[in-house]
């Protein structure tokens, strides 16, 4: 899991899950995810070989424009 500014990304696996403070976001099946909301993010990926694995949380606030 890595963190650019307000972006998170992961490396690339088959498919992607967002969470956020422990519940699925809809519609983030992506590699790179952009943050709209303070919270605890995690990612959970499932590669060729049909295995599942998630990210330790990482707390993430939004900057104020």
């Amino acid at each position: 899991l890595d963190r650019d500014e307000d972006f998170l990304s992961t490396s690339l696996f088959g498919t992607f899950q967002w969470y956020r403070n422990g519940q699925a976001i809809p519609d983030s099946d992506v590699q790179i995810y952009r943050v709209q909301e303070d919270g605890f993010y995690q990612v959970e990926v499932l590669n060729s070989d049909g295995c599942i694995s998630i990210s330790d949380s990482i707390a993430m606030c939004v900057p104020i424009p």
